[in-house]
């Protein structure tokens, strides 16, 4: 028993209910509607000069595409993007990028941006108006999904650009994106808060639960029930239900099998007196049957 999660989301102040693992289950597909790269573009590679980054994004039908960004230096600290999937992703067989332009700074900071049918650049920042973001639509999928509507995010969690412009080679250091295929249940794991994840083929993670401890004020006052379940009593007084690791409960541990915790030399000892008792009589009955087999053969 434990607190039930709804995609993904564990809510600890619902009813407990049975912790159900999703064997068999497929986890739906999840269509990208973010996605950011930290890059960085050479300062001082020439106009003219393209740098294409890749990252694979999936539609709602779990269909991946992999989006070409393509930066292009068109002047002094001024490089043109253009985002693209490929012409046969799409049932028109043509492929329309999204274009823009990125200004930099002289410290090489991503300063603004204006996307292609912008009238004005847009200040890149987190204060009211500034820009964090470019709208990528891409509509008319081959696949038949829906329209893939993303988020190029430009701000880190710091809320700095992801993208610079500095003396060194270009390069992209990481892709994020929160898209992902269909995937099949795997297996499952139990945190030390006793959180219950399920894994997918996918690769994708998802809490299912999370499973409930309960303590009384007086462990000696329950009532054994056989099997190793136990019921509170007026002796032991309410449980106390909540988390691990919580209010004094424990933490768990996963794969683990908990060792016995039987008095081991109290039980052999018991176990000796019982042998020695079952030998005593034992001898006792062998005694008596000799003294009646005995006795008969008097009367012979």
């Amino acid at each position: 028993m434990g607190y039930p999660a709804a995609n993904g989301v564990v809510n600890t102040n619902a009813p407990l209910t049975a912790v159900t693992i999703p064997v068999g289950q497929v986890q739906q597909p999840q269509a990208t509607s973010t996605l950011s790269m930290v890059a960085n573009l050479d300062a001082v590679s020439g106009t003219g000069t393209q740098f294409p980054a890749q990252v694979t994004v999936f539609d709602s039908l779990g269909e991946p595409h992999v989006a070409t960004v393509t930066y292009q230096e068109t002047a002094n600290n001024t490089w043109s993007y253009s985002v693209a999937l490929p012409a046969a992703d799409f049932a028109s067989g043509k492929s329309t990028p999204i274009t823009g332009t990125m200004n930099f700074d002289a410290n090489g900071n991503l300063a603004t941006i204006q996307p292609a049918g912008a009238a004005t650049p847009s200040t890149v920042g987190t204060a009211a108006g500034d820009a964090s973001s470019i709208a990528l639509n891409f509509t008319g999928l081959a696949d038949g999904a829906k329209d893939l509507k993303m988020s190029w995010g430009l701000l880190g969690t710091s809320g700095t650009p992801t993208i610079s412009q500095v003396d060194t080679a270009s390069a992209v250091s990481s892709t994020k994106q929160d898209g992902y295929a269909s995937g099949q249940y795997q297996s499952f794991s139990i945190g030390t808060d006793g959180t219950v994840t399920a894994s997918y083929s996918n690769g994708q993670q998802q809490a299912v639960g999370q499973l409930a401890l309960a303590n009384v004020s007086n462990l000696q006052g329950m009532k054994l029930l056989g099997n190793g379940d136990y019921r509170t009593t007026l002796a032991s007084g309410t449980a106390s239900v909540g988390v691990s690791g919580s209010a004094g409960l424990a933490t768990m541990q996963d794969s683990a099998l908990e060792a016995s915790n039987v008095n081991i030399s109290a039980q052999f000892s018991q176990l000796i007196i019982a042998q020695r008792a079952f030998e005593a009589n034992a001898k006792s009955v062998t005694t008596f049957d000799t003294v009646t087999q005995d006795t008969i053969n008097m009367v012979h």
